[in-house]
């Protein structure tokens, strides 16, 4: 994990900064981390670099600093996600670190940067001469944001940090209306005005005073790629297996043992497709979330007695496990973590003091069709109505008429933009799960994933994302490209029924044989759901009481030019919601409570740098100003040891102590914590829940 932050002033000095640097670290509310801070002799810039072990790189891996022999000559390289060569010797699966990418680039440009490589990531460059420049991988999957304003130049990729340099911001209201209307935010707009995500294909580029930010029609379309569709389709095929394996070999050598996520569905088998391809069999253990009863389950426990894989069923836990405080703090706690930039479907705000891998199937919607396959794509107006006909245009139904409208246009003018930069009618559903939903909602997602583990997507490869758009919507339809990964890497695996679901008949004439459509595994009736706070918000009438007591303390929100109060008091008040509603319902809240400051800055403890990675971590700290031990042991629940002789006697002694801010631990029970700023009481009204934030912030019981 590397957060970074390059800040370059101009016509205002940098010395103010770069004296609140401390306050940066303090604003990310991580515990363990490294930080590296660049400043030249001239301090024409402040590069800082905030890192920690994980389960690919060392602290070192992921930064690179170079002093020149000549006065205010420094250059500097920071990462952050994962990368490595697309064509490199299979006998020498390593992830490039921090130094490789400097030396590429000081011989190569970004494309060619981009071009040669696979992952997920982004760094910050800087040459000697000062010339700074920033990029992600073509998908965004890890977000950069920058600025220019109050005569700077800010460059992060994290939104908080911008945010903690500017001081006073703007909350993008209109932007984050998205958040309720769709689940994420459409565009490269953020939860601030005056500062953008970097669009996909898009670099920044630094030097002197003027940042420029070069940006590039859609990758995804690619006339080379196109033409090969025809002729050489078979190579471009078996290239884009061989690419994906070796995103599986490098971790793999890297990783073994990581737990893969078995489901029903084709996502997950194709990634165990590639980790036989790689032959990756012997190091890999597998886990399923759910029932015995659910079709997951089933078919997951199926392939793992085929291949002899040990496999876990992780039993979904019933709502009574977490009080209804519990919830509410996770929501605000998720909204601090992702700075209110996912409308994600659940509401994390967890823990974590483990490093591990997990291998995950995201990108593969990229070629699976997303949306309907009956849609009409026609015109403009057809192809921006794609969010109605699967049911996610303010889902839950609180938007006011006005704004509906508003927010349609929006859509239409985004089509617009696509098909300027050269995309297809036909494709416009996948076109914005890519570039719109990958980064807005998986990428942001796995940044808050990422600061406690690390999920690599093995199917994410250009090359078969330009391919899947070169072959077209009727074989992404067919999940023509799926078909042909699980079956190249192991035919029992395309044979094996699917839960709930089959293959599309249409694959036939593709297939070695025609016994490969098998009616799926159903999901049985009465099968619970519960285990998230979806349930919770339907079946608790205390969660939404407390939900209540805040929405109605804010009787002159800005945000209810857009949304319809009485809408959303309904729709908190209903029993049963849909799956869609509470989705945008959770988008509603997110901005809601970003707009007014509601966050909890839950503190993420990462395992120490001596700790062997992939091993659960039991942490001694003492909180800042307090004699009391605690033990903080990855869950949710702290153990009090009271003193030093029980600390000893529990076995921990060779431990040292950490030092904590006393929100490291805010939920142990007697604990007599301060409201946090970030939690404070709106000026006009009043409600119990808040008034009452210091008690449930400090005697929440984990159970």
């Amino acid at each position: 994990m590397g957060i970074f932050l390059y800040i370059k002033p101009y016509g205002r000095p940098l010395a103010p900064l770069v004296e609140s640097w401390s306050a940066y670290i303090q604003a990310l509310n991580i515990q363990y981390l490294e930080h590296h801070i660049v400043i030249p002799d001239d301090q024409s810039f402040c590069a800082a670099h905030f890192t920690c072990n994980d389960t690919l790189y060392t602290t070192d891996d992921q930064t690179h600093v170079l002093t020149g022999e000549r006065a205010n000559t420094v250059g500097f390289t920071f990462l952050q996600g994962y990368v490595w060569e697309k064509d490199a010797d299979n006998s020498s699966n390593e992830a490039l670190n921090a130094k490789s990418i400097s030396q590429w680039l000081k011989h190569g440009d970004v494309e060619n940067f981009r071009d040669s490589c696979n992952g997920e990531y982004s760094v910050v460059h800087g040459a000697s001469d000062g010339t700074m420049v920033a990029f992600s991988d073509r998908l965004c999957v890890e977000n950069i944001y920058y600025t220019e304003q109050n005569g700077l130049h800010i460059v992060s990729n994290r939104l908080r940090l911008i945010k903690e340099v500017l001081g006073t911001v703007d909350v993008n209201t209109e932007n984050m209306v998205w958040l309720g209307m769709v689940g994420y935010i459409i565009g490269e707009g953020t939860s601030i005005k005056k500062v953008n995500r970097l669009p996909q294909g898009a670099c920044i580029k630094i030097q002197g005073d003027t940042l420029s930010v070069q940006k590039r029609a859609l990758f995804m379309y690619d006339p080379e790629i196109r033409k090969q569709a025809v002729s050489h389709l078979d190579h471009l095929l078996m290239q884009g297996i061989r690419e994906c394996t070796r995103n599986v070999a490098v971790c793999l050598e890297n990783v073994p043992g990581a737990p893969v996520p078995l489901s029903g569905g084709k996502d997950s088998r194709a990634v165990l497709g590639l980790i036989l391809r790689a032959g990756g069999l012997e190091k890999i253990t597998s886990f399923t979330n759910g029932f015995e009863e659910h079709p997951d389950v089933v078919v997951a426990k199926q392939i793992a007695t085929y291949f002899g894989i040990n496999h876990k069923i992780n039993v979904t836990k019933p709502p009574t496990t977490l009080s209804s405080e519990d919830i509410f703090r996770k929501l605000a706690a998720s909204v601090f973590q992702t700075d209110g930039m996912l409308g994600g479907f659940d509401a994390r705000g967890s823990h974590s003091a483990e490093n591990k891998l997990v291998y995950a199937g995201h990108v593969g919607e990229v070629y699976r069709g997303y949306g309907r396959k009956d849609a009409d794509l026609s015109s403009v107006r057809a192809a921006a109505q794609m969010f109605h006909i699967i049911k996610l245009f303010d889902p839950a139904n609180i938007t006011n008429n006005e704004c509906k409208h508003y927010f349609e246009k929006m859509l239409e003018e985004r089509v617009h933009f696509y098909l300027d930069e050269g995309g297809a009618l036909e494709d416009i559903p996948e076109l914005i799960y890519t570039v719109e939903r990958i980064p807005n909602w998986v990428g942001i997602l796995r940044r808050h994933d990422g600061y406690s583990c690390r999920i690599i997507n093995p199917l994410n490869t250009e090359t078969f994302i330009r391919l899947s758009f070169a072959l077209g919507r009727h074989q992404r339809n067919i999940e023509r490209i799926h078909f042909e990964i699980i079956k190249h890497c192991n035919n029992w695996l395309v044979e094996l029924p699917f839960a709930n679901a089959k293959w599309d008949s249409r694959l036939g004439e593709y297939a070695e044989s025609s016994d490969f459509i098998k009616e799926p595994v159903p999901v049985p009736p009465g099968i619970p759901t519960f285990g998230s706070w979806q349930t919770q918000l339907n079946d608790s009438v205390t969660l939404r009481k407390m939900i209540m007591d805040v929405i109605s303390s804010y009787p002159q929100s800005p945000v209810w030019a857009y949304f319809d109060r009485n809408m959303v008091e309904r729709s908190i008040l209903k029993d049963r919601k849909s799956t869609h509603a509470l989705i945008g319902l959770y988008g509603f809240l997110t901005l809601f409570f970003y707009q007014h400051g509601i966050e909890v800055p839950m503190k993420l403890h990462l395992a120490p740098k001596d700790r062997p990675l992939g091993k659960p971590t039991s942490i001694p700290i003492r909180p800042n100003g307090n004699n009391t031990l605690y033990v903080y042991n990855g869950a949710l629940s702290k153990q009090m040891m009271g003193t030093r002789d029980d600390f000893v006697r529990s076995g921990l002694s060779r431990e040292r102590i950490f030092e904590t801010h006393p929100l490291a631990i805010r939920s142990i029970p007697g604990d007599n914590m301060p409201i946090p700023t970030q939690m404070r009481q709106p000026s006009t009204g009043t409600f119990s829940f808040l008034r009452n934030l210091v008690g449930f912030l400090s005697s929440t019981k984990h159970k």
